[in-house]
């Protein structure tokens, strides 16, 4: 695995610049956000012109982590395919999307239906992503503590048995260790269930009320993450999920970055794991 970030850390620059700083600060594996390609993924030579950004600073991007969602609606499809598009002109490998915002469930029947409700975009996305050579993960939810009712995919078995119900090689899930901490989920459980489908993961803090903080300032405990990746054999990218302070100089942002790789690269055994 390797340690790398999502260009949201710098969303006061634009993206190119954002690229550049984390470039010259040693951080070249990045996960590129929503944000930074102005939420719809559909912005026509921007994307090519950023992989020769890329390709000019040895910069490599592992993920694109779009704003879009499944659902039965051909805008729903028409957004995923937009975002597909996008990521293959970055030259990623994966696009990290959701799960459509009304799939709750109490019943065992209601989350069959939450399925259903996804499944038929799911496919198309998919069938769509193979042609292109592309992988989909499919992000955990965060589940709504106080709610009457269960949201679909903040478990991970949620997702796995929509992949299985889709049967496609190319789909996976997504870990957000913000979100599994505030659903009061095991990590142990969630990444040793998803196994050889885990295709990314989004680090960030969490005391299960505030989320998406650096690393090491909350109470995720980062043994048991890093050990249960372990445990899978991932290979994939540890991607920073964390907005930096807007208000912040740029310095100060630059020495959290320097912070967090040093607890990683200690967390890991002295050196960042390939």
């Amino acid at each position: 695995m390797r340690l790398g970030v999502d260009t949201a850390f710098y969303a006061a620059l634009c993206l190119e610049d954002a690229l550049e700083r984390l470039a010259d600060l040693g951080w070249k594996d990045v996960q590129v956000s929503a944000g930074h390609l102005g939420g719809d993924g559909s912005l026509g030579e921007r994307p090519a012109a950023v992989r020769r950004t890329c390709d000019a600073l040895g910069v490599t991007v592992w993920q694109v982590h779009c704003d879009a969602e499944l659902g039965p609606g051909s805008g729903d499809l028409a957004a995923n395919l937009a975002w597909l598009d996008t990521t293959r002109a970055l030259g990623a490998r994966c696009l990290i999307t959701h799960a459509n915002r009304d799939a709750d469930y109490n019943t065992e029947d209601e989350r069959r239906r939450c399925l259903d409700l996804n499944r038929d975009c799911l496919a198309a996305v998919a069938s769509c992503a193979n042609q292109l050579g592309l992988r989909v993960a499919l992000e955990n939810r965060l589940e709504r503590l106080r709610a009457a009712c269960r949201r679909f995919g903040a478990r991970m078995q949620d997702f796995l048995d929509l992949i299985d119900a889709v049967d496609a090689d190319n789909l996976g899930v997504c870990l957000d260790t913000s979100h599994t901490r505030v659903s009061r989920l095991s990590f142990a459980e969630e990444i040793g269930r998803s196994g050889r489908r885990l295709l990314a993961a989004q680090v960030s803090d969490s005391d299960g009320e505030l989320q998406h903080r650096m690393p090491f300032t909350l109470d995720i405990d980062w043994d048991e993450v890093v050990s249960a990746l372990r445990g899978i054999g991932y290979e994939g990218l540890l991607s920073l999920d964390c907005g930096g302070d807007g208000d912040a100089p740029l310095d100060a942002l630059d020495g959290k970055l320097r912070t967090v790789r040093e607890r990683f690269e200690a967390l890991a055994g002295g050196r960042e794991q390939e």
